[in-house]
């Protein structure tokens, strides 16, 4: 039986930079068989009772469409039931002979459930999934748990069934599923469900609580739609600053569309010391592809914005970026991108009006865009402010760090015949 996936609205903490629950959102990596490309996502944690997510996907990293890698850290999550420490996903395509694949790992350190009843010193969750031309290959091997304890009981680094938690439900670990024709595995270390209320957890019958999540699988897309949206980041070379400088809000539109509905993704309150400080970060990815036309809408607001502790302060800051083709014309737009307010100290004559592309030189840190669009021949993005560090400075941001704040990305590539 194949997984089910789902699409979900996010709602999660100052500490849990998390994003839609997508499907695998396709990888163009060079598969040697026409049509086939390697997808997969990981992520940390996630809270849902019924079908309302109350703490979303941490630490999500997807293989976006043209990308054939993704990664994505947070600090901690805390959310009802759940406390952990450091949480990092990473996910790549790899190359196998005669075709291709994709592995998705996650890890969670100092994981403590339902006040201390389900402890690990860390959880590892790995998928792999591969296609060779003839037949395909994977599953969920060096998926582990360190310290795995419950209920005081201590449990093996390849514990796998059900266990009871009297008054609370159950917990399920390490379940591994994969499709019956093995182009998709996926791997969840710690399910918990709750059947009974627990008001001193906070918890109500219903909850589900997932620690440890990898899914990896092999498909066939014309490679058409692509793009994502997210509130911030701050990298140099790629690589985020800080285990909360990676994307936040996160979400994407894969080669696929989203079948017409609108995936979204929200963070209350989020912020990288010494760089920026945001606040009701939501993003919001659509699109639908028909058999002569598709079209894609991604969009990213933020209530306030204060980057380098007070340079640029701006109040309702929203990005679009969206696009359409019909019969092999396409078109892009930004329409709708703006910011409601904004000041930047030591040009008192920029306000809400700013043109697009606009730069400032910021004296002793770098290069500061507002608005910015970039225009290429098959998609659109919009980065309302972009920091480019590019002097040693008296905030100790590294030369060549890149700090992005409200983007939005659309992308319509060629059909691939296959």
């Amino acid at each position: 039986m194949r997984p089910r996936r789902q699409t979900v609205i996010f709602l999660i903490t100052a500490v849990s930079a998390a994003a839609a629950a997508l499907a695998p959102a396709s990888a163009v990596a060079g598969s040697t068989t026409a049509g086939l490309v390697p997808t997969g996502n990981a992520w940390g944690t996630f809270v849902k009772v019924g079908q309302i997510a109350k703490s979303g996907h941490t630490a999500l990293a997807v293989l976006g469409c043209g990308h054939d890698r993704d990664s994505n850290d947070v600090a901690a999550a805390h959310a009802p039931g759940i406390r952990t420490g450091v949480i990092r996903s990473r996910t790549n395509a790899t190359t196998v002979k005669g075709g291709t694949g994709s592995r998705s790992v996650n890890v969670v350190h100092n994981v403590n459930l339902l006040g201390g009843q389900i402890t690990a010193d860390a959880v590892r969750a790995v998928s792999r999934t591969s296609f060779n031309g003839t037949r395909y290959r994977g599953g969920g091997g060096r998926s582990e748990f360190v310290g795995l304890r419950i209920n005081g009981k201590k449990y093996s680094a390849r514990a796998s069934g059900r266990v009871n938690l009297p008054g609370i439900g159950y917990v399920k670990l390490n379940q591994q599923t994969r499709a019956s024709d093995g182009s998709e595995h996926l791997t969840h270390m710690i399910v918990v469900r709750v059947t009974r209320n627990v008001p001193s957890l906070h918890l109500t019958a219903g909850t589900v609580i997932v620690i440890g999540h990898a899914l990896t699988a092999i498909e066939r897309t014309a490679g058409f739609l692509g793009g994502y949206a997210f509130g911030s980041q701050a990298v140099v070379s790629g690589v985020p600053l800080g285990a909360n400088a990676g994307r936040s809000a996160l979400v994407y539109v894969t080669c696929h569309g989203t079948d017409g509905e609108v995936r979204s993704n929200q963070v209350l309150n989020l912020g990288v010391p010494q760089v920026f400080g945001l606040s009701n970060v939501q993003s919001t990815a659509e699109g639908e592809v028909g058999a002569t036309k598709a079209s894609l809408r991604l969009t990213d607001t933020i209530e306030t914005a204060d980057v380098l502790k007070g340079l640029v302060d701006a109040k309702a800051i929203r990005a679009v970026a969206a696009g359409s083709v019909s019969d092999g014309v396409r078109h892009f737009n930004t329409r709708g991108s703006r910011f409601a307010q904004l000041s930047v100290q030591g040009f008192p004559a920029i306000g809400v009006s700013v043109r697009r592309n606009t730069r400032l030189s910021v004296p002793g840190v770098g290069v500061l865009w507002l608005h910015r669009v970039i225009r290429k021949d098959n998609q659109i993005e919009v980065r309302m402010i972009e920091l480019q560090v590019r002097k040693p400075n008296s905030l100790g941001l590294p030369v060549g760090a890149d700090v992005q704040v409200g983007v939005a990305r659309a992308v319509i590539k060629k059909p691939r015949a296959g």
